[in-house]
């Protein structure tokens, strides 16, 4: 699908428990940090470790045409194609349906907790 069809994501998580520790430990909450508009997931890094260090699984992705998905010029040129073609949407419609594939995935972990 091509740079934009993948969501590459940045996942922190509290460090390993082993034995009767990780057994009553289960399932964690996740928590989902977006990065600002010319930043990435990396900028986030920090964030994302704190939330770990508090028990969270913790996440952000690359929004469209940002970090593995591209650079500052191609978010220019996304910017002018939508507005010209209407075609693309690199601002809420993108981030929420990226959005919703990084959900997706954290529901497949087995270290994330899925209820609300």
């Amino acid at each position: 699908p091509g740079p934009q069809g993948r969501v590459p994501v940045l996942l922190a998580r509290p460090r390993p428990l082993h034995g009767a520790a990780a057994a009553a430990a289960g399932r964690r909450a996740a928590v989902l940090v977006l990065h600002g508009t010319l930043q990435t997931k990396e900028d986030r890094a920090v964030d994302l470790a704190r939330y770990a260090r508090k028990g969270f699984v913790a996440a952000c992705f690359d929004s469209r045409y940002r970090g593995e998905r591209g650079s500052v010029e191609d978010y220019q040129a996304s910017l002018v194609r939508a507005w010209k073609t209407g075609q693309e949407h690199p601002f809420i419609y993108d981030s929420a349906w990226d959005l919703s594939r990084v959900v997706d995935m954290l529901l497949t972990r087995a270290d994330a907790d899925p209820a609300p």
